[in-house]
């Protein structure tokens, strides 16, 4: 995007911010329900509101101190990927999160499941 940026016009430009917007949206959307679903009933709030101040902390501050060395020594495409490299990283962070579709939220509670994939009790 940095190149279509470097062109100077207000169309570029709006429709620059248009696609990043969209992206930011699609990504953004999900975190809602990944969130909470990591962590215990007892826990939701707090590890989801932790986990997600501390990565924008870490994220949103890490990225901006990079880009602007990046940017000075190797031009503004640099920039895009270094945040493509860390949109990578994202996505295989992503992948590697457990599935959380039959795991008990309730604490002390394990679900044994049979071979359907369908929760057939509780057992304390």
């Amino acid at each position: 995007m940095f190149p279509l940026l470097n062109a100077g016009s207000a169309f570029t430009f709006a429709i620059v911010l248009m696609t990043t917007l969209t992206i930011f949206g699609a990504a953004y959307g999900p975190i809602g329900a990944l969130l909470p679903e990591m962590f215990q009933t007892r826990y939701r709030y707090t590890g989801a509101g932790t986990a997600y101040n501390l990565a924008g902390v870490i994220g949103g501050g890490t990225a901006p101190i990079l880009a602007a060395d990046l940017s000075a020594s190797y031009g503004g495409t640099s920039v895009g990927f270094m945040l493509a490299s860390f949109g990578m990283l994202s996505v295989i962070c992503s992948l590697a999160l457990p599935e959380t579709r039959h795991r008990s939220m309730e604490p002390g509670a394990e679900e044994r499941v049979d071979l359907s994939g369908v929760p057939a009790e509780r057992v304390a």
